[in-house]
């Protein structure tokens, strides 16, 4: 099991629940859940496959975790 599957799970049992906290920003698991969703479609219709290599530069953890899970979800889609 991966990241996005555990992310895809926990969204589904705890969708109002804090998944994180940025800058006084909080998101749902169910809304973190739906933004990796399209960051990871997004990288798929840009051509993103297994194998590829991702290299990343962000200084926010919402982007960081955010780009991570959806970079995992997309390679497994």
């Amino acid at each position: 099991m991966d990241v996005g599957q555990i992310l895809t799970l926990t969204a589904n049992k705890f969708p109002n629940r804090s998944a994180i906290l940025v800058e006084n920003r909080r998101f749902s698991y169910q809304e973190f859940n739906k933004r990796v969703n399209r960051f990871a479609y997004a990288l798929l219709n840009m051509g993103l496959k297994k194998g590829d290599e991702v290299s990343i530069l962000l200084f926010n953890f919402n982007q960081i975790g955010k780009t991570y899970v959806a970079i995992v979800r997309a390679i497994w889609l």
